[in-house]
């Protein structure tokens, strides 16, 4: 026994019992004797039995598994979006299975298939950078399985998506800058192809053309290390900023560090807002100022939608979550 895992089959020997009456037993279903219920359960615990879930979700087509599949495990924002989604499911009596696509369109429909094959009731998906059309998801959605996008979707669906107002979030931004002063200003994202940074543009140039303010540019880059070249850029033009309005804080914290590397003082020179309050913000010095948003709130508001489905509620509509500015000494001038 010491190199297998023990089956129903195990037991029934041991106890000169059927495996039916064993099944029976440990699925609380009905058996006469009392005695011998008990003496199954404690045999089977003596014994380490554990329920193959899977096998019995074949049976029973009820696993009480989701899978989830999200960018990046190690983000701040997606480890707390699953810290929401995860009080929900347990709550609601579902264990998740958490799988992680490093941006990466083919990995992400690899884990999706293998989850599959695991027998989930559903999936709630944070698609990756790679991941511009619908087709291999709207493919699994059409035969049964229930699933709701959270946060990015990098096209147009008819499935349930739940996410952050991030056009809104964006036009507050920039009207906090405007507000304050700016004159000249630029938008600096991340990847073009992500939802959520097209939102956040589209908030700053709607800004922009409602509150009569010029705009300079919209500059694009896929890391972090690439902020550098562009503001210093930037910098070195003619006609220079006097405000950036920034996609993410890591982002915000790299034109910080730039500007003072130039030589040039925040707010009074140059302001710069973040996206997403992450403790970054407090470390930079000045503090950057940020959108806030819950990913808590994200994250229970995706998996109460899946669970409506699986219960039989088939409205589709996009769920947007309201975010805020937190200001900071980054746009804030003396």
């Amino acid at each position: 026994m010491e190199n297998r895992k023990a089956t129903i089959k195990d037991i029934a020997k041991k106890l000169g019992v059927s495996a039916s009456t064993v099944s029976r037993a440990l699925n609380d279903k009905f058996v006469k004797n009392d005695e011998m219920v008990a003496l199954i359960k404690q045999t089977a615990e003596e014994m380490d039995y554990q329920v193959n879930t899977i096998a019995a979700g074949l049976r029973t087509r009820k696993s009480n598994l989701i899978g989830i599949v999200v960018p990046r495990i190690a983000s701040n924002f997606f480890s707390r979006v699953l810290a929401g989604i995860q009080s929900v499911l347990n709550s609601n009596g579902y264990n998740v299975l958490i799988c992680q696509s490093n941006e990466s369109k083919e990995l992400e429909e690899q884990q999706v298939n293998s989850l599959i094959r695991c027998n989930v009731e559903g999936l709630m998906i944070s698609c990756s950078q790679q991941t511009h059309s619908e087709a291999f998801f709207d493919r699994i959605a059409s035969k049964g399985l229930k699933l709701v996008y959270f946060d990015r979707k990098n096209f147009k669906t008819q499935l349930p998506v739940v996410k952050i107002d991030d056009v809104h979030g964006g036009f507050l931004a920039t009207e906090h800058l405007v507000k304050n002063g700016a004159k000249k200003l630029v938008f600096l994202g991340g990847p073009q192809e992500l939802s959520i940074c097209k939102d956040r543009f589209e908030g700053y140039a709607s800004a922009v053309a409602e509150l009569g303010a010029t705009s300079l540019g919209a500059y694009f880059v896929d890391t972090k290390e690439e902020v550098l070249p562009v503001v210093q850029k930037l910098f070195n033009a003619k006609q220079k900023p006097d405000s950036i309005v920034t996609w993410s804080d890591d982002w915000g914290v790299q034109v910080i560090l730039a500007a003072q590397a130039a030589g040039l003082s925040i707010p009074e020179e140059l302001m710069v807002t973040g996206y997403d309050n992450t403790d970054v913000c407090t470390i930079v010095q000045p503090n950057l100022t940020s959108m806030i948003h819950d990913p808590e709130i994200i994250g229970e508001t995706a998996a109460q939608t899946l669970l409506d489905m699986i219960g039989g509620n088939t409205e589709t509509v996009e769920k947007l979550m309201e975010t805020h500015l937190v200001i900071r000494e980054s746009t804030v001038k003396k």
